[in-house]
Formats: C-alpha cells, structure tokens, sequence
C-alpha cells in the first residue's frame, strides 16, 4: 500500500569504503553489500555473521533448535504406540492450518495409518477444538487424534479425549497464557521454546518435529517443506536465517516437484513455477487457498494440496471463490473507510458481514488508513471481531484492556480475533474505542539506496534475490528517486485506483492510490520510495518497479 513518508524520516544509504571491502569478503555486488550494511546485518567485525545470514545452513539452524520439552515427550509417546489405527487430523481453516493438516495426514499415512480430517466451520463453529465434534469422532472409531495449529488452550478437552482412550498430538504456535501448564502431548514452543523455535508457524512445528524426533528418512521430510513454505508465509512468519531457508528450499520444491494440485492452481492462475517467487505466493496462490475457508468450508484447500482428484475442479473452485472474496472485500472496505471517515471511529460493526473475510478486509483498512481497526459481526448467539494495528500497536494488549467482557480472544501483535456475547458488546466496543482513539501513528521512517531505476537490470535484480526470500521482517529492499519535474501520470485499468508513473525511459507503478494522485502530483513532493519486482506475463518474465512511498516536505 502506497504511503508518505516526511523528509526527516527518510534516511538515505550511500556505499562507503566499509561497503566496498564487505563486498570483497563476502564476494557479492557493492548493492548486495549496501543492503545489507544499512539494515545493520553486515560490518567488518563479524563478517562471519553476515556470510551465515547470507547462505543460512538449515540443518546446523535444526540441529539446536528447542521446541520445547513436551517435543521429547511427544516423541516418546508418538514412537511407543505399535499401530496408531484410525486417524483423524484436526485442523484449522487458514493456509496455515490447510497446509499442517496436510502435512499431519502425510505423516500418519507414511507409518501406515488410515487417515482422515476434519475442519471446523469458520461461521458455524469458529476457530479451535469443539467437544461435540470430539464426542462424534470418539463414537466413530477414531483411535488417534492429531490437532495441529489449535488445542492449545483447550487442556479440558484434550485431557477428557484422553480419558475417552484416544492417543492425542498437538502441535501448535498460539500464544498462550503465562504459567500454563501443558498437557506432555502439546508441542507449542510458544510454551518454553527457544526464542527462533518461537517464530514458526504451526505447520513449520509439526516438520521440524517430524525432523528432529520421528525418525523419518530426511529426504521424504525435505519434499513436504512446499507446505512449510506456503504456510510461513501465508501466517506472515519473520523471515529470520530458519524462515528464510525454509521458504528458499520450499520454492525450490513447488518449482521442481510442484504437487498435483498446486500446479493445476498455478495453471489458472497463469503463474509459472519456474519464475515463482515468495511474493507470487502471498498475492496470487496464498488469497485462493484461504478462499475456501473463508467464504465456505476449506475442503477444497485442503483435497487439492492433498491431491484428490479431481485437482483441475477443486483449482477451478478457489479461483472461483477467491474472485467472490475479493468482490466482496472491496465493498466492505469502501463501507469501512467511509464510516471512519465520516465518524471518525476505529470500532466498526457490520450486522450482514461475513466474518470469514473480516480479517482481509481490517488488515487492507489498516495498511491504507495507518489507523487500527476492529471489525466485527454476529456470529450465530455471539458476535466475532477482528482486530488489526500499524506498527507501534498490539493487537493483543488491545483486547487484553476487555479481556473480562470476551468469550474467546487470541493472536499476535499485530493481529487478533475474539468473540462477545451480544449483551457485552456495546460495553467492550465503547471501551475499545475510547482506547484507540488514543492511538498516536508514528511517523514512517525508511531506510533506502539512492538508486535510479534505470540502473536496475534483470541482472541487478537477480543479484538483490541472494537477500530473500523478502516478507515479515526481510522487507525488499527500497529505493528513492528523487522527483525530476517530468513525470507523467497514467491511469490503468478502469477503477481509476492505479497509475503509472513515468520518468522517462522507465516506470513507477502506483497501486491503490485512487484520491491520492493529486497529492502524488503535488509539486512540493520531493521523490518516490520504490522497490523492483519480478512480474510474469505470458510465460515471460518481466522487471516491474513498485511504489511504496511518496517523500514529502517536513
């Protein structure tokens, strides 16, 4: 989403002798170097540092990685049980989700178990374990019970699934409350794992078990990492050394061995595996397969990563449902961002939105407005909200002020859903809003080279990919640009939202800016912030540069 950023807070990076001799030892191009020097990763007196940040090694990173006690614990059980009979894989309705059950499914049905899941619906049933669904699963003959990316704050109903005789697994990264004591088959690092165990995805935990503790061959694990991939990025995990090489070799996998499923995806979307990147994932792949649980049930996520025929109908379904998804995200959005404007309110309730996609829609108001977000609406006896905040809030310590009035809360920082019932609900909304409208945006600050477009060649570009795969916490790399006098503006399409910028012999293009061009074309406008992107149209690639930000005067 395009921004502006005053003067003072953009600070520009400019090679210096130190970038020079960084380049020389790490044998990379002074941009590489310049990068990594003005994110603070490089310097002459740990050189070796950056060279591991670089060409991070996965099995030295696994090799002391500490999910936690339980994970022992959990192998031991797992390794002890002579046949685990009837499986059943309980998931979740996000990619996350999706792609752990998935790979759950996988697993068992390697040790020779019958397998099958289930999922929960998102407007029926919400989030988490339900007790008349563990009842129906117990009274159905299942044997062995497999929760991945939820359970872990439902230590009743674990606990009475294993009195009812059930072996019970659980893997998960949800935050939990301080001091909670788990049961010995929940492997949740966020529990006392180590701080980098503590930054995977719920699917990435159930691998890197896998890895560590199921004495599984190596290789038939490093072919599931495509799960691991669309997961950790879909979920908007920080791509640290472990993240980064996870998604690096998970590419690697959807481009060289692309399942069933994924590549008849991939096919209607008119996406190229052999140009895939991690982005193409987030803004193509990731919205179809979280489609499917968001406006109906994630079935059809889920029989298509797993390979059920037919592959080519469940793709043609997601594809289906994602353009509904995005129709109807747009007009919750312009009702959103009218009643913020005109109310000047950050707590907004719609009586016939559908929650499934609530949360697409409050991150892109969020991204746009700079302002946190809650959105809600009923949900059978209850009411689910989400809740979304810029950088500088906590979407968690937001719910935590009305945590007395909720039903169910959890999350991340950034991100957090709850539910209320009815009667609280203007209680907690007032409290909320009072709390938010306190909210002070910082100004953006932004780091960037001085660099013009024209320099940068599909040969530049390649270069700059040693420092990905780029997202949560690894951004692209920025460049400004500084305004020349010249620019031409140009609409495209027909929403009037988008707009090419040119500079001569090349291009900016401006996404979602819509009200925003006249301030773009204002002459007191000092430069634009951009990063280069890999686009591929008809088979072809092509280097594309996006705008991120427009620098104005203090």
């Amino acid at each position: 989403m395009t921004s502006f950023c005053r003067r003072s807070g953009l600070c520009l990076f400019e090679p210096k002798e130190s970038t020079l001799e960084i380049s020389r030892q790490l044998q990379c191009s002074v941009l590489v170097a310049s990068v990594l020097e003005m994110r603070g990763l490089a310097d002459m007196e740990n050189i070796e540092k950056a060279r591991a940040w670089l060409s991070p090694s996965l099995n030295s990173m696994l090799s002391c990685l500490d999910l936690g006690r339980n994970a022992m614990e959990t192998s031991k059980l797992w390794n002890s049980i002579a046949t685990l009979g009837n499986v059943v894989v309980y998931g979740d309705y996000d990619v996350d989700g999706i792609s752990a059950t998935v790979l759950a499914m996988e697993l068992c049905t390697r040790v020779g178990a019958k397998v099958r899941y289930f999922i929960p619906h998102r407007h029926h049933q919400g989030y988490g374990l339900h007790w008349n669904v563990l009842e129906s699963l117990i009274n159905t003959g299942c044997e062995t019970l497999v929760i991945v990316d939820c359970g872990s704050k439902d230590k009743k109903m674990l606990l009475q699934a294993r009195e009812a005789g059930l072996n019970v697994f659980v893997f998960d990264h949800h935050l939990v409350d301080d001091g909670y004591c788990a049961p010995s088959f929940v492997v949740n690092p966020q529990i006392d794992g180590d701080p980098r165990s503590r930054q995977l995805c719920a699917t990435a935990v159930l691998w890197t078990w896998a890895f560590l503790h199921s004495g599984l061959p190596t290789d038939w694990l490093m072919e599931r990492l495509d799960l691991v991939a669309l997961a950790t990025v879909a979920d908007c995990m920080p791509l640290n050394e472990l993240n980064r090489s996870i998604v690096n070799i998970g590419l690697d996998q959807i481009k060289r061995f692309t399942r069933p499923g994924l590549r008849e995806l991939l096919k209607k979307l008119d996406l190229s595996s052999s140009y895939l990147t991690e982005e193409h994932l987030a803004m193509k792949v990731i919205p179809c397969l979280n489609a499917a649980g968001r406006m109906e049930l994630a079935d059809p996520s889920v029989n298509l990563l797993a390979g059920v025929e037919p592959v080519s109908g469940f793709a043609e379904k997601l594809v289906s449902l994602n353009r509904k998804r995005q129709e109807l995200s747009l007009t919750i959005s312009k009702q959103v961002s009218s009643v913020m404007e005109r109310e000047s309110c950050h707590v907004i309730f719609g009586k016939t939105w559908p929650i499934g996609i609530l949360s697409g829609v409050a991150s892109k108001v969020c991204n746009m407005s700079s302002q946190p977000v809650i959105l809600a609406a009923p949900n059978k006896k209850s009411i689910r909200g989400t809740v979304r905040v810029p950088t500088g809030g906590d979407a968690i310590a937001t719910l935590d002020i009305v945590s007395d009035y909720l039903q169910e809360w959890g999350g991340h920082k950034f991100a957090a859903g709850f539910s209320v019932a009815p009667e609280h609900w203007d209680l907690i909304r007032n409290k909320l809003e009072d709390h938010l409208c306190l909210f002070d945006t910082p100004d953006i600050s932004i780091n960037a080279l001085d660099f013009n477009p024209d320099n940068i060649n599909s040969r530049v570009f390649q270069e700059l990919t040693v420092l990905g795969p780029f997202g949560q916490g690894n951004p692209v790399p920025s460049f400004y640009h500084p305004r020349q006098g010249i620019e031409k503006f140009t609409s495209l399409g027909r929403t009037g939202e988008h707009f090419k910028i040119s500079l001569g012999s090349s291009e900016i293009l401006a996404f979602n800016i819509g009200d925003l061009l006249d301030e773009l074309k204002d002459g007191s406008t000092l430069g634009w912030v951009y990063h280069p992107r890999l686009d591929v149209w008809r088979g072809r690639p092509r280097l594309q540069f996006i705008l991120d930000c427009v620098v104005i005067p203090d």
